[in-house]
């Protein structure tokens, strides 16, 4: 869980004058990347 909470403060930027687009789409990429991670972790798993 630590890991994945590195990744995000790296993949977030702090940006004072970011739109709500910008930080959804980041945020969005952010949660992909998550459940992909999580997706290869129990395949490797169960093997």
């Amino acid at each position: 869980m630590l890991f994945l909470a590195a990744i995000a403060r790296l993949a977030l930027p702090r940006e004072p004058q970011s739109s709500d687009l910008s930080v959804q789409s980041r945020l969005g990429h952010v949660g992909l990347t998550v459940v992909a991670l999580v997706y290869v972790l129990v395949t490797l798993w169960r093997q």
